[in-house]
């Protein structure tokens, strides 16, 4: 079942006697984007990073809700890449076994101070000496759009590994138009198999807790797809130009 296995780190010991979980080598990313721009104003995007002898493979699969009954049904795609770094490499070094939950809850605070009219709530899944650990960091519009943000030290460095993440096919849902609907799905696939499964029985509904959607009601509905419409011509007439009166007007 690819996206929803973790590996269990191995755990080391500090000078000190503290327990200190191994660097993951694998991680899940839960991704909810919101934009005041729409519809569709949210898109869900699952994540799966694992570690191979040449280098990263990335999965993602996202779910966007319905923009238009008519025109833009709910869509799923999948796309799978690969990364020539190590997990190592893609975390910068960082183990985010090692991130205090007190910095976390700090960081999170921020959003309610000031407007927030778009942005992205991230968690990253990883196991940490055999539990599942929640790596948590709200990613608000101003740490996108403005250079002067002061973005604290793990949502920035939440932006840059998603950067990353991204780079293989890029995530493209703050270029997507409003009419997004009337075109063709942005590349990707409709996952099968595992995927697929793994969506419908819901199994990755926890990842969004508090959102809008959830992503087994948007697989859902994305198999149904809507009836075309039907167009019923009731009368017609047709009337010849009054060429006189057109040469008139010119005179």
């Amino acid at each position: 079942m690819w996206l929803f296995v973790l590996l269990c780190g191995r755990t080391t010991f500090a000078k000190d006697g503290r327990t200190v979980p191994s660097l993951p080598d694998r991680f899940l990313v839960a991704r909810h984007t919101f934009i005041d721009v729409g519809p569709p104003n949210d898109f869900y995007e699952i994540i799966s990073v694992r570690g191979t002898a040449n280098g990263t493979t990335v999965e993602r699969v996202t779910l966007t809700p319905a923009g238009d009954a008519c025109m833009q049904p709910p869509t799923v795609e999948m796309a799978a890449s690969s990364l020539p770094d190590p997990v190592s490499v893609v975390l910068e070094g960082r183990n985010p076994c090692a991130i205090p939950d007190k910095a976390l809850r700090k960081e999170l605070k921020r959003r309610k101070r000031g407007l927030v009219f778009s942005g992205a709530e991230i968690s990253m899944h990883v196991q940490c000496g055999g539990r599942e650990r929640i790596i948590r960091a709200d990613v608000l519009d101003r740490d996108m759009f403005d250079p002067n943000a002061a973005t604290p030290e793990t949502t920035s460095w939440t932006m840059r590994l998603l950067t990353r993440l991204d780079k293989p096919f890029p995530s493209g849902v703050w270029d997507r138009p409003i009419t997004a609907g009337l075109t063709e799905p942005a590349g990707g696939t409709v996952p099968n198999g595992d995927a697929d499964r793994a969506l419908a029985s819901g199994a990755y509904d926890r990842l969004f807790a508090g959102a809008p959607d959830r992503p087994s009601d948007l697989y859902r509905a994305s198999q149904i797809r809507p009836p075309a419409p039907d167009v019923l011509l009731r009368s017609r007439n047709l009337f010849a130009p009054n060429i006189p009166r057109l040469q008139g007007l010119h005179e």
